[in-house]
């Protein structure tokens, strides 16, 4: 473990006088657990000299422990008082999955919560173990935003998914029409197109992402009638980054996302 500090919902561990550490005097080397772990199932053929792949997917989530104590520094009294156990408790143990990052020269986010453990010397609390439990089986990289600007119809417009992970995802999606018409959005990573039709002109359809929600800043509109459902997709296949997206109408995109990123602290 190489950071001593971290981010979660906002808020960092130092900023409550405490810091990532341990009490157990133990020492040696460290495994590390990178996620991503891939089971892979197989089919024998030709009295076993051939095996088929018949399926492959994640099975768990990244979990993982850290240990932290008070900052020696800023604190005379390094044991932990009720009061300082419940605040923790209250911020770090809830029912939800919330933004997580370790403060190093690493960027990597996690969606994560925590269940707590004292630890104790002579009856007297001086640490606590944190297990993280987190939503996915990678991290994700700081927030992407890009612009696409179509200023006619059939126009196209690029955009580079940097993930790690090969395969499709669902960005949050703000989609701003300059003109009129049923509004045709294809991207040649996806097998169908995004279409909704009986679009006006300054209306702004937003796409919520992983969520699959649909809404639009014209009341007039029923989105949902109109919708096709097939909701945008960015992605990027071993060989290709490069998502070239073409529109019917002219039209703003604007397209915001969490690349995956394949690696931890």
């Amino acid at each position: 473990m190489r950071a001593t500090d971290f981010i979660y919902d906002g808020k960092k561990l130092s900023d409550l006088g405490f810091m990532i550490g341990t009490i157990d005097e133990s020492s040696g080397s460290d495994t590390i657990e990178v996620g991503s772990q891939i089971t892979f199932d197989t089919s024998g053929h030709y009295g076993g000299k051939v095996f088929y792949l018949t399926d492959a997917r994640y099975e768990d989530c990244i979990s993982f422990e850290i240990s932290i104590c008070k900052i020696p520094c800023k604190n005379d009294q390094m044991e932990i008082t009720s009061t300082e156990f419940r605040e923790l408790m209250r911020w770090l143990n809830r029912k939800q999955f919330l933004l997580f990052s370790f403060v190093s020269d690493k960027s990597i986010w996690y969606y994560a919560s925590f269940n707590i453990q004292k630890r104790e010397v002579d009856g007297k609390l001086y640490g606590l173990v944190l297990s993280a439990t987190t939503n996915a089986p990678f991290g994700f990289a700081d927030e992407v935003t890009q612009t696409l600007t179509i200023s006619s119809a059939g126009q196209s417009a690029t955009f580079t998914d940097e993930s790690d992970e090969i395969g499709l995802l669902y960005p949050k999606t703000v989609i701003t029409c300059k003109a009129s018409g049923n509004l045709k959005i294809t991207n040649d990573m996806m097998q169908s197109p995004f279409l909704v039709n009986n679009c006006s002109s300054g209306e702004v359809i937003t796409l919520s992402g992983n969520t699959l929600l649909i809404s639009t800043s014209n009341s007039k509109h029923s989105v949902c009638d109109d919708f096709n459902f097939e909701f945008f997709q960015i992605g990027n296949s071993y060989a290709n980054r490069v998502n070239t997206i073409t529109s019917s109408l002219p039209c703003t995109i604007q397209i915001t996302y969490r690349p995956v990123i394949k690696d931890v602290l």
